[in-house]
């Protein structure tokens, strides 16, 4: 799931809700992790008890954005984090494509 970093309430609540929904019945739910709609994505997969794979575009030994350290540090207790970066690389303005050219399919 992907969207807005600046959201409204009501994007927010159904992300989470249709992030839940997707996660409950197996789904797998991935995003970037970035604040906005791919935050609540997280947060809705989580509650539905399942595993959601942010994809980050910069070391697994770094958060972005910070406010999200403990969402990062449930999912990684639960199962699954990924980044093709190596430790301590932080984020720039080419981590974004190079990241979204090499997922699958």
């Amino acid at each position: 799931m992907v969207g807005s970093r600046l959201t409204t309430h009501y994007g927010l609540e159904t992300a989470r809700k249709l992030a839940y929904q997707l996660a409950y019945v197996g789904v797998t739910v991935v995003s970037g992790g970035a604040r906005g709609i791919d935050t609540a994505a997280h947060q809705g997969a989580l509650s539905a008890k399942a595993v959601p794979w942010p994809c980050w575009a910069l070391a697994l030994t770094l958060f972005s954005p910070p406010e999200n350290a403990e969402l990062f540090q449930r999912i990684a207790a639960n199962g699954a984090v990924m980044t093709q970066f190596p430790f301590n690389r932080k984020a720039d303005k080419q981590s974004f494509p190079i990241r979204i050219a090499s997922w699958p399919g």
